[in-house]
């Protein structure tokens, strides 16, 4: 793995890994430790990398089945609405 702070490929595996469970790495290089997360967005997140993933996936497809549900649910509003008019209109009195 490649060192994310100098771009060295000088760099050897740790025995140990973080609390969340990611591979440990020092760049002989620089001398500096660094994880699989290190220089990514999902650096400081207490949670595991997939968990969050598979919010976001969640959250996604929510949105999507929710914008379905309002547009059949306001299909089937004008629908409704349509036919109280057509209903109304030939309930009146010709006349």
């Amino acid at each position: 793995m490649n060192c994310p702070h100098c771009q060295s490929e000088n760099t050897y595996q740790y025995t140990k890994t973080t609390s969340l469970g990611y591979r440990v790495f020092k760049c002989h290089s620089c001398g500096r430790t660094f994880n699989e997360r290190t220089g990514t967005s999902f650096n400081y997140l207490q949670f595991p990398t997939d968990i969050v993933l598979l919010v976001v996936l969640w959250r996604i497809r929510w949105r999507k089945a929710d914008v379905q549900i309002r547009a059949r649910n306001n299909v089937a509003l004008i629908v409704g609405v349509l036919v109280i008019v057509f209903i109304g209109v030939s309930l009146l009195p010709q006349g």
